[in-house]
C-alpha cells in the first residue's frame, strides 16, 4: 500500500501542475483511477490518510464516481457521507447523490429484485475479462477477441443499466487498442458497437 500511495501522489502532483486541471479530459485521470480501484477498506485508508492537497483530485467527480461504479464499495460511500461535514470543501450533496447513484444497489427494481443482482454479475464478468488482459503483451488478434467477447456478452445480456454506466476500465482498454492498432476500419467498427451498448463510455 505504501508504494501505491506514493504512486497516487506522483500522479496527482503531475495533474496539479496543470492550470485549470479540473477541465482536463477524463483520460488524464485514468492512471489515478486505476490505482484507487480497490476494496472498501483500502479506499477508506487512502482517503483518510493522504495529504489534503491531493483530496481535491481524489474527490473530483471525474475520478471518484467512476471508481465507485467500478468497485461498488458501499462502505466507502458511507465513509464519504460521514466525512461530509469535516471535508465540506470537497464533499457536497451533489457529489454524495452522484456516488449513491453509482451504486447498483440503488438501481433496485422492487418489481424485479433479482434484476440488479444479475446485472452486477454481468458487470463484474466484463470487468474481469478486461482487467485480466490489460497487462498482457500487445497482441492485436487477442485484443480483438476480447472486444468481441465484451460485445457478445453484453448483447446476450441486454440491460437498460448499460445506458448509465461509465465503464472507465473499458475506455482505457479500447483507447490502448486504438493507440496501437493501424486497422482503422476495425477501430471504427468496435467503437460503434461498444458506443451503442455503453453510451457513457469515453471511446
Amino acid at each position: 500500500m505504501k508504494y501505491r500511495m506514493n504512486e497516487i501522489k506522483i500522479k496527482c502532483d503531475e495533474i496539479l501542475l496543470v492550470n485549470m486541471w479540473y477541465n482536463l479530459d477524463e483520460s488524464f485521470f485514468w492512471p489515478i483511477m486505476e490505482l484507487i480501484d480497490l476494496d472498501d477498506d483500502s479506499l477508506i485508508k487512502i482517503y483518510s490518510t493522504i495529504e489534503e492537497k491531493y483530496l481535491k483530485i481524489l474527490y473530483h467527480e471525474t475520478v471518484i464516481v467512476p471508481v465507485v461504479e467500478s468497485t461498488q464499495c458501499e462502505k466507502f460511500v458511507d465513509y464519504i457521507k460521514s466525512a461530509s461535514n469535516s471535508k465540506s470543501n470537497f464533499i457536497d450533496d451533489i457529489l454524495v447523490n452522484d456516488l449513491e447513484s453509482a451504486l447498483f444497489i440503488n438501481y433496485e427494481d422492487p418489481n424485479s429484485p433479482t434484476k440488479i443482482k444479475y446485472f452486477s454479475r454481468v458487470y463484474s464478468k466484463l470487468k474481469k475479462i478486461i482487467k485480466n488482459d490489460q497487462d498482457k503483451p500487445w497482441d492485436e488478434k487477442r485484443v480483438k477477441e476480447i472486444l468481441n467477447q465484451i460485445v457478445i456478452i453484453s448483447s446476450e445480456n441486454k440491460s437498460e443499466y448499460f445506458n448509465y454506466i461509465q465503464v472507465y476500465w473499458l475506455s482505457i482498454y479500447f483507447n490502448q487498442y486504438r493507440k496501437f492498432s493501424s486497422d482503422m476500419n476495425s477501430i471504427e467498427l468496435y467503437k460503434k458497437k461498444l458506443s451503442d451498448i455503453f453510451p457513457c463510455a469515453r471511446l
